[in-house]
């Protein structure tokens, strides 16, 4: 049995290409320094203390749950995103030191496939 994409699903794409578009810099102009685009991948299946090298992180929870351990936070602005690759077990992330995931001492992903992104702030990370 084929499911067709509902009608509006052509009126979607070009309002989504549209958004893109007037989303753009002006003049392409360089992104500003709170911009960070995420482009190096890290692959982890063990529990790790994350460098600020990579941006994307794979967590790789076939074997075992993992701990993985974001830097300092410094407030800069640094992002870094994490993806749970396989459906069992867990990710646990906690922060460096003193330093809270909004607010709170770790989060813990159990769903495949879901991706948390982290900004570094003042007082640890926020997730945007």
């Amino acid at each position: 049995m084929r499911f067709p994409f509902p009608d509006f699903f052509d009126s979607w794409q070009n309002w989504a290409r549209e958004f893109v578009l007037q989303a753009e810099l002006p003049d392409q102009s360089p992104p500003s320094q709170d911009y960070y685009r995420l482009t190096k991948n890290q692959d982890v299946s063990s529990d790790t203390v994350l460098n600020r090298g990579a941006g994307i992180i794979l967590a790789d929870t076939s074997a075992t749950s993992i701990t993985l351990t974001l830097p300092p936070s410094n407030d800069d602005g640094w992002e870094c995103e994490i993806v749970k690759v396989f459906p069992q077990n867990r990710v646990i992330i906690v922060p460096s030191g003193t330093d809270t995931l909004v607010g709170e001492t770790s989060v813990e992903v159990y769903v495949q496939w879901t991706a948390l992104r982290f900004r570094a702030v003042s007082d640890g990370y926020i997730i945007v």
